[in-house]
């Protein structure tokens, strides 16, 4: 048995526990507080070789009361550092060069025949995760050569570098330079079909939001409100996230 759990909120991992107890056979008999917490630990100290993951914990109080206490394996996310010593903590470093450059070609997809440019690439961009997915999916919406991207990546660089709004001494983060690159082609994208860029509004309103499994229809009913002249919602919502999703600023 398997199970990953959102547990950026602990109300929306109060959900996905019930959720999940009721896959497990979980019925409503009782008002017993906690009946369905009890219920999965219950279940899973009887059919123990489990697996359960806890993804983007904020911190431990909010997820001690859902966690089994033997019978399997557990796997918590998060960016806290400090943790009670009963944890086996396990720091995750970037990419490898290796790994890195295999991130790019599977994404850009057709063979890179220049190496050198592919490691400047990886070098540039710290061997971060969403800075390399980030780079590639612009480099094949775009057809443009590595070479070129980084190119504009260091114009875009220095631009950002000469902001004000970064402390002294601070140096631009990648991610940053990457994400205003997509931003940008999605401008330029809706410009070229003289519509209004409400992707770059879209993302602006998720970031507002619980960042995973978003739905649809909050996005379709925040256009509707805002642009009530648009009659058709739900196909321009569906055209703007996949605007976002070319650029993986979604996924």
């Amino acid at each position: 048995m398997k199970a990953w759990f959102s547990a950026e909120d602990k109300e929306v991992l109060r959900e996905h526990f019930l959720q999940f107890a009721e896959f497990l056979g979980f019925t409503h008999q009782n008002n017993v507080a906690n009946a369905p917490m009890l219920y999965v630990k219950s279940w899973l100290a009887e059919h123990p070789g489990w697996l359960l993951a806890f993804d983007n914990v904020d911190q431990y109080e909010d997820i001690k009361d859902f966690l089994p206490t033997h019978g399997g394996h557990i796997i918590i996310t998060t960016r806290k550092r400090q943790w009670p010593s009963k944890f086996q903590v396990l720091p995750i470093d970037v990419m490898t060069e290796k790994e890195s450059i295999q991130t790019i070609q599977s994404i850009i997809g057709s063979p890179i025949k220049k190496e050198k440019a592919l490691i400047s690439l990886v070098t540039t961009l710290g061997c971060l995760p969403l800075a390399m997915v980030q780079a590639a999916a612009y480099i094949k919406q775009n057809q443009i050569s590595i070479q070129k991207y980084l190119k504009l990546y260091q114009q875009q660089e220095m631009e950002l570098l000469s902001s004000k709004a970064f402390p002294e001494g601070v140096k631009a983060h990648p991610v940053s330079i990457t994400w205003n690159i997509s931003l940008e082609a999605i401008l330029k994208e809706c410009k070229k079909n003289q519509e209004e860029p409400l992707a770059i509004e879209l993302i602006t309103v998720c970031s507002y939001l619980s960042p995973d499994k978003i739905d649809k229809k909050i996005l379709e009913s925040w256009i509707r409100q805002s642009y009530p002249e648009i009659s058709n919602p739900h196909i321009i919502c569906g055209r703007h996230i996949g605007y976002l999703w070319n650029y993986s600023l979604i996924n």
